[in-house]
């Protein structure tokens, strides 16, 4: 039987808190998602000002020290140890932000100009690979609007799949989720999945496979 746990372990676990969202990553691969929610929980905190200026107004010192914390507890340790120095929640902000655009903005930007429709085996995937990137450049400071978004899909649809892409073009969609629900339900009807057996039906089919060449069975 082991032995019991020393009551000042239990009492030094029992201080850890859990982390109210997922700690940033080493290589920053997840900073899109980690930076947003830093500035919602600390704008739920009224803390959202040290992350604006060095010395926010009407904030007393203790404010600039708990967003600080915060920082680094939903950071990778070996980030932690790198900026252990930086003792200005925003300067750590910005150092941050910095280092990312520097890392992921070249290849995002490519990324994004080489992102076709064709290139995925459905809308969903393309849409899911869309954000991904969408939401890089956009923590690169990029402007990524619905018009952008819209303009890239339609733009990007196989030769084949022209007059569909025009179809949705002259409905004048305002968002890109809209339109998006709109494709997700006519390539449901569409697939040549519904009829595996027909060429007919695979030559309607609004994408290419990753390769850009159909398939033949």
């Amino acid at each position: 039987m082991a032995a019991p746990a020393p009551k000042r372990m239990k009492e030094n676990n029992a201080r850890v808190q859990p982390l109210l969202f997922e700690a940033l990553e080493a290589d920053l691969s997840n900073y899109p998602k980690w930076s947003t929610d830093v500035r919602a929980y600390l704008s739920a905190e009224d803390l959202d000002a040290t992350l604006e200026s060095a010395t926010p107004e009407n904030l007393p010192k203790s404010s600039r020290w708990k967003a600080l914390i915060l920082l680094r507890r939903h950071m990778d340790i070996s980030l932690q140890y790198e900026y252990i120095l930086t003792d200005n929640p925003y300067n750590l902000w910005e150092q941050l932000e910095d280092r990312f655009k520097k890392i992921f903005f070249p290849q995002a930007h490519d990324d994004w100009i080489h992102l076709r429709v064709m290139d995925f085996p459905n809308f969903m995937a393309f849409n899911a690979d869309l954000h991904r990137i969408a939401s890089q450049l956009r923590s690169c400071g990029e402007k990524i609007s619905d018009e952008r978004l819209i303009e890239k899909t339609l733009s990007t649809f196989p030769p084949a799949s022209a007059m569909l892409a025009l179809q949705f073009r002259n409905v004048k969609f305002k968002t890109h989720s809209e339109m998006m629900s709109c494709l997700f339900v006519t390539e449901k009807h569409t697939s040549p999945t519904r009829d595996a057996h027909t060429t007919a039906a695979a030559a309607q089919k609004p994408y290419g496979n990753p390769h850009g060449k159909r398939k033949h069975r």
